[in-house]
């Protein structure tokens, strides 16, 4: 009760007020800004949804799959004459075996 009685004496710094003030006006504009995109943002989701669903057909578990999907990209990328974004290593050849070997190549 005490800091009650004295709280009429503190004074507010004026600079203090003034960040205080200029704090809730840009929370407001900023509320206000995002209200306004809202609409905007949610058009967006749907067109975004709709020309990316070829990817949810395609679930890319299968590591060939995405390699697939990389190169067909990519020779997209190069038809553009644009550089490559992603550089592909060739398959390694079989090791070879010895004569006379007849065992299974290891794995």
């Amino acid at each position: 009760m005490a800091r009650l009685m004295r709280a009429h004496e503190i004074e507010v710094d004026p600079l203090a007020q003034a960040l205080a003030n200029f704090e809730e006006f840009r929370c407001r504009v900023n509320l206000q800004f995002l209200s306004d995109v809202r609409p905007n943002e949610e058009r967006d989701l749907k067109r975004f949804v709709e020309e990316t669903d070829f990817f949810s057909d395609d679930p890319l578990d299968d590591p060939d799959g995405a390699y697939a999907l990389i190169r067909v990209l990519e020779e997209n990328h190069k038809a553009d004459g644009l550089p490559p974004l992603v550089q592909f290593l060739e398959a390694a050849p079989p090791p070879k075996q010895p004569p006379g070997d007849t065992s299974a190549p290891p794995a």
